[in-house]
């Protein structure tokens, strides 16, 4: 049954599942669910907490055959430390009508590889549905994605109405058999599709548009009839006298992915760009629901997952509002979707690095979801000739100690946001193999496990992410990369812990302002946005600080004088190549700071007598950074992408943050947990709020009560302490 075993694997197999942990023996799985609680979401299972630790070994989808013996020491390895959750890949097949499908070789085989390594294994496996059959290829070759670069998709179309419903059906019999032969075993179902698994378009870093296929033509229509439900109104939206809808076409590959002049573009002129954008992200969340409604119909008791919403991640090639990430608000809203998915960042990931996070998952549990972040390390364990070394893609952690560093810094921050986690041996090379690996890793999961019992407290800080306003931007946007993609880390280094929402969450009252509040990128808000936003602050004795443009756009106009209405602070656009990112502070102390863009397209310069000065351009083009206080509330308008650590640290403090650190080191803390993971050598330091002992939890070591905490460290070392009583020490 277990095909392309040898002999010794099997062997390996009866071994390692006799010596199996004795921690955690797994009951029938009846009933999997996410708990929301104290603003922190749970994994039950039959009602009982579980932790979110889990391993992913890639047993199907991946470049050279499946190394099923080392996948089965590494499931072994897991199990020894308690973590018995695996995630991994399996077959999909498809049959054409009247014919039975055959499950056996793509699926079975790959379940009972990892139940003969560990009986008490709790499964999630991921499922390709993108991928179709050769033969379905051939006989729907309409159904299939179109390139801009005139190649044809690997995947099917996001608006095949066919694709949809085959999928579903393909999806349902397929879990109905895993369910009636293995379900006992099933924790939940992970369905992938698109680019990579992880649901944004095909070939979007080189630049390559997708949606050119004939079905985006008739799926665009029956949007913009459900948006501007007649005729009329589309006319007038897109400045088109007499259009009709049912005539009314995508724009062309030009139009998409127009650079200039600027960065914004024009309305009403350019709506039809900005509604097919929309549309585009619509769409891929709909074929992203197509799956998980299929499998929860089929599987209602079980965990659905996804990747989605990599809204600091995705900004390359044509930009973000080309992705198809931009509808987590939507995804988030649907009951079919349990826990939302995302690897750490592919930038300053290793040791000194920030470690970041692609989403605003702090939005999850405000939507009844957890947030499972997809740990891919390449461990000091990738072989010198991996499939990674060798297509330059990533290195691997150089030693055990950066490997350690980078791992417990990670866990800092799951800890910290209340997310899951899976460890990740993308191709099978071994990344997560061995005794001393594991040994580190079950500390982790330790602390982990511990936390789940703890109060979050809620960060001070606070940034908040828009969907919309991503569709007024021209291609491959400046603003994009530097203020989502790089200003994470400048973010992450201010020395106090930082949550990450939707902006809709805070308009909509799912959460209040933090003490300090970062609005990076809200340059789209109509009438009823604007009534929101003017009651959240006018409550709120907060900071809010504006990036660029925010506002520019309402009620379908770009109109660089809405910017006042939003922001408090009256600004004038510059020349073209005036402004750019170099200031030059008003506080004498701070030193110039250059952020690493140019001329934004325009670049605005405040002109308001009534705000204070902060900071000036360097080309003596105007105020830059400016304060404004508006009623309890303090409205900072910023017109460079993104500010150093130092600077937010002042504002912070001024605002009335706890800072944890002052020198630029990464902090995470909640949960009864602090993590401090060392961005330079020498002494580190840590300031509580109030007196507490405090124990690493990765040696033990136990620090008498004090407020203040110094720790000789390397680059990338990380300490991730637990907060103990002060009276007992416990």
């Amino acid at each position: 049954m277990l095909r392309k075993i040898t002999a010794f694997s099997l062997l390996l197999l009866v071994s390692f599942s006799l010596n199996a942990s004795e921690e955690s023996k797994s009951s029938k799985i009846e009933k999997a669910s996410i708990e929301v609680k104290d603003g922190t979401a749970r994994m039950l299972v039959n009602g009982n907490p579980l932790a979110p630790d889990m391993l992913f070994v890639n047993l199907h989808d991946r470049p050279n055959p499946v190394n099923t013996a080392l996948m089965s020491l590494e499931i072994a390895d897991a199990a020894k430390r308690g973590v018995n959750i695996i995630t991994f890949t399996i077959g999909f097949p498809w049959s054409r009508e009247g014919e039975k499908v055959d499950y056996s070789s793509e699926v079975d085989r790959w379940i009972d590889l990892v139940l003969a390594v560990n009986p008490d294994a709790m499964l999630i496996p991921r499922i390709q549905t993108t991928y179709v059959p050769f033969w379905w290829q051939k006989a729907n070759p309409d159904e299939m994605g179109l390139l801009s670069n005139g190649q044809s998709s690997k995947h099917a179309s996001i608006h095949s109405r066919k694709w949809r419903s085959d999928v579903s059906k393909g999806l349902k019999d397929l879990v109905a058999h895993i369910e009636r032969k293995y379900g006992s075993h099933v924790l939940g179902y992970h369905p992938s599709g698109q680019n990579t698994g992880e649901w944004f378009s095909e070939s979007l870093h080189g630049g390559v548009l997708s949606s050119l296929e004939p079905g985006a033509v008739t799926a665009f229509r029956d949007f913009l009839s459900e948006k501007y439900k007649s005729d009329e109104a589309l006319s007038k939206a897109w400045g088109v006298e007499n259009l009709l809808i049912n005539e009314a076409n995508p724009p062309s590959k030009e139009e998409r992915l127009k650079k200039a002049p600027g960065s914004l573009r024009a309305f009403p002129s350019e709506r039809n760009v900005a509604d097919f954008l929309e549309f585009r992200n619509m769409e891929m969340a709909d074929s992203l629901l197509t799956t998980t409604s299929a499998i929860k119909e089929s599987a209602p008791n079980k965990l659905v997952l996804v990747f989605y919403g990599y809204h600091m991640e995705l900004n390359c090639g044509s930009g973000l509002q080309e992705s198809g990430h931009l509808g987590l608000g939507k995804v988030m809203n649907s009951k079919s979707v349990d826990i939302l998915c995302s690897p750490v960042t592919y930038f300053e990931r290793y040791g000194g690095g920030s470690g970041s996070f692609m989403s605003p998952l702090d939005s999850a549990p405000l939507h009844g979801k957890m947030r499972l972040m997809e740990d891919d390390l390449r461990t000091h364990l990738s072989p010198d000739d991996s499939y990674e070394v060798k297509a330059n893609r990533h290195r691997k952690a150089r030693d055990m100690a950066e490997t350690e560093g980078i791992l417990a810094r990670n866990m800092g921050r799951y800890i910290a946001h209340g997310t899951g986690v899976w460890w990740m041996d993308l191709w099978g090379e071994g990344w997560y193999r061995g005794d001393e690996l594991w040994t580190f890793l079950g500390k982790l999961r330790d602390a982990h496990l511990d936390s789940m019992s703890k109060t979050r407290t809620k960060p001070e800080i606070a940034v908040f992410l828009d969907e919309r306003s991503h569709y007024i931007l021209n291609a491959f946007p400046e603003a994009q990369r530097t203020l989502l993609y790089k200003f994470r880390d400048d973010i992450a280094r201010c020395g106090a812990p930082v949550a990450f929402y939707l902006l809709d969450d805070l308009l909509d009252g799912r959460v209040a302002p933090a003490k300090l509040n970062l609005l990076p990128d809200s340059y789209s808000m109509d009438q009823e946005r604007l009534e929101k936003f003017t009651k959240v602050s006018s409550k709120s004795s907060s900071s809010f600080i504006f990036f660029w443009a925010p506002g520019v756009e309402k009620n379908g106009l770009v109109d660089y004088q809405n910017i006042a209405s939003f922001c408090g602070i009256k600004v004038n656009a510059l020349e073209s190549g005036k402004g750019g990112g170099k200031i030059i502070f008003s506080d004498a102390s701070q030193n110039p700071y250059d952020a690493g863009h140019g001329s934004l397209g325009p670049s605005f310069a405040v002109e308001d007598k009534n705000a204070v000065a902060l900071a000036s351009y360097t080309d003596n083009s105007g105020i830059a950074l400016a304060s404004l206080k508006n009623g309890n509330a303090r409205f900072i308008y910023s017109g460079i992408m993104k500010l150093p650590p130092d600077f937010l640290r002042k504002i912070a403090e001024d605002s009335g943050v706890h800072i944890y650190n002052r020198q630029n080191d990464v902090i995470s803390a909640g949960h009864g947990y602090i993590s401090l993971h060392a961005t330079e050598d020498g002494e580190r330091k840590i300031f509580l709020p109030v007196r507490r002992a405090l124990k690493n939890v990765l040696n033990d070591t136990v620090y008498p009560a004090a407020k203040e905490f110094s720790f000789h460290m390397k680059k990338g070392d990380t300490i991730l302490l637990k907060e103990l009583n002060e009276e007992n020490g416990k």
